[in-house]
């Protein structure tokens, strides 16, 4: 009679058992999870510039137009749908709600279609998860008001589309909609046209048959979505290739080393997860004897190289979001082969022990990362003990900060409105001085002209005070504004400063007296002018 060690080589490995009702329940739980974690964690207070400037145009669509907003043929979707939103909500920043929730879908569907890629490997759904969530950057982009995460349900949506379409057999209704889902992602965040490569490379693995089909499906669902758009906007392409070409501008070049520091803290676990997955799922050396070097992964290789654009003077992780997802679907896809391959080998259960070794090893990662990080040299300084899960290291980034580990601590951090630009801070710090004000008030720009005429930051202010109940009565970007508070009747004008305040005016918020330097360190000064007894005084002014 075989012994069960023997009985285990003769059968190929289905997975661990599992009770009836656990795999019903597994799935369902996970999704919730991914979908609400960004609504219940992420910012409601603004996170980075380009946040603000979008979140002022969507809900001021209807007066700024196309052209009036901050680069709409950069997301055209994106301002279409939740400019349709924004009457129905009551404060601005509740639109955050809508991107978080799109991010958060986004995560499910990745996690559904790591699932489906895994399904022969043991642990699939623990896989899945731990693939998800191990790029650090994929998920903290769906805690703040950004386009990415909007566009991020559509383009993992026609992964899913193409995968279910491809295996186990064609699908040539899915296959045009996963074409339309990807057209669709692009026109939310035309950063996602560089991965349009990648899903072209794809139906080579999923697909064994009939893929010049599947490619010419997918092309017609993608160039059909892309038809009706033009149709409905005859001019985008122009007017979007005049903004391509002054793509750039204004940029500031970035180091070597901060590049490297944005790209690690991007990654965060996965530089420990993805290896570790793939080595502990490599067949043994016997089991590669008849396997041939696939053609097909040099040209993802290939297809993946557009992704990394980005890099040659990168601001913020968030740019790398389409490499990220072809990273984590390259480890998925060499998971899910090599697992088959081991299923076809007579030494079954000595790669179940190094699998079951290697979702523990990525799985306790991925947990003690969430706890602990790098703390700061000051902090371990001062709290030797606790600075590891109290306070992380952090890498200022175009985006807001990223954080080295201590996740959890990440979230505080960001509930607690630490970790956005400077720039936001001191604007939501103005708008809050501004709100205390008895009386009428005008607040005059800066005269840097990399700040005072900046006219998508002119919106920052009237914001957070509409975010405050106040009401946007007139708006000329770069040029002049003018704000009533419902409850008192009290207005503040917002000008430049070639304009001036009006003389004889007794109550001026004069941001000239922060100084003339053009370097982000102005924002540090700014924040010095705010918090100054001076400037504060202006408000505690009798009429």
């Amino acid at each position: 009679m075989n012994s069960p060690r023997q009985q285990l080589g003769m059968r190929s490995y289905t997975g661990p058992a599992r009770w009836p009702s656990e795999k019903k329940l597994a799935t369902p739980v996970i999704l919730a999870m991914l979908v609400l974690m960004p609504m219940l964690f992420g910012d409601r207070q603004g996170f980075e510039g380009d946040g603000l400037a979008m979140l002022f145009g969507m809900n001021q669509f209807e007066i700024l137009g196309r052209a009036g907003v901050y680069r709409y043929h950069w997301q055209p979707l994106s301002y279409e749908l939740l400019a349709a939103i924004a009457p129905w909500l009551n404060k601005p920043f509740a639109l955050t709600y809508v991107a978080q929730g799109l991010g958060g879908a986004g995560l499910a569907l990745l996690y559904l279609l790591l699932a489906r890629m895994l399904k022969a490997a043991p642990y699939a759904r623990c896989m899945a998860l731990v693939l998800t969530l191990s790029i650090s950057e994929l998920w903290v982009t769906t805690l703040y008001f950004n386009t990415t995460a909007l566009a991020l349900p559509f383009v993992i949506g026609a992964l899913l589309a193409m995968h279910m379409g491809c295996t186990p057999k064609i699908r040539p209704g899915l296959m045009c909609l996963s074409g339309a889902l990807m057209a669709t992602g692009c026109l939310f965040r035309l950063d996602f046209a560089v991965f349009v490569p990648i899903l072209l490379v794809l139906p080579r693995f999923w697909a064994v048959q009939s893929r010049l089909r599947l490619f010419l499906l997918f092309a017609a669902g993608g160039l059909a979505t892309v038809g009706i758009f033009l149709a409905w906007q005859p001019h985008f392409i122009p007017d979007a290739a005049a903004i391509l070409q002054r793509y750039g501008e204004g940029e500031f070049e970035v180091t070597m080393m901060y590049r490297v520091k944005i790209v690690l803290f991007a990654l965060g676990p996965a530089l420990v997860v993805l290896p570790v997955l793939w080595w502990t799922t490599r067949p043994w050396k016997a089991a590669y004897a008849d396997q041939s070097f696939d053609k097909t992964w040099l040209l993802y290789w290939l297809a993946l190289l557009p992704t990394l654009v980005p890099l040659r003077n990168l601001y913020s992780g968030k740019y790398l979001v389409p490499f990220f997802l072809g990273l984590v679907l390259a480890v998925a896809q060499a998971v899910a082969r090599n697992c088959r391959t081991t299923q076809t080998t007579s030494i079954q259960l000595s790669a179940h022990g190094r699998q079951q070794l290697g979702v523990v090893v990525a799985t306790a990662s991925l947990a003690a990362l969430a706890l602990i990080g790098v703390p700061t040299a000051e902090a371990l300084k001062k709290n030797p003990l606790t600075a590891w899960a109290a306070d992380p290291l952090v890498v200022g980034t175009h985006d807001g900060a990223r954080s080295a580990g201590a996740y959890i601590s990440y979230l505080k951090q960001m509930d607690s409105f630490e970790l956005p630009q400077s720039s936001v801070r001191f604007y939501k710090q103005l708008s809050e001085v501004v709100g205390q004000c008895h009386h009428d008030l005008t607040v005059v720009m800066s005269p840097v002209e990399k700040y005072g005429h900046n006219e998508w930051s002119w919106g920052w202010l009237p914001l957070y005070l509409m975010q405050q109940d106040w009401r946007l009565t007139e708006y000329r970007a770069g040029q002049f504004a003018r704000l009533e508070q419902a409850s008192t009747g009290h207005q503040v004008r917002i000008v430049g400063h070639e304009q001036g305040a009006p003389a004889g005016e007794r109550h001026v918020l004069d941001m000239s007296l922060i100084g003339l330097r053009e370097d982000y360190a102005f924002w540090t000064d700014a924040e010095h002018w705010i918090q100054n007894p001076a400037t504060r005084a202006v408000c505690d002014n009798p009429q």
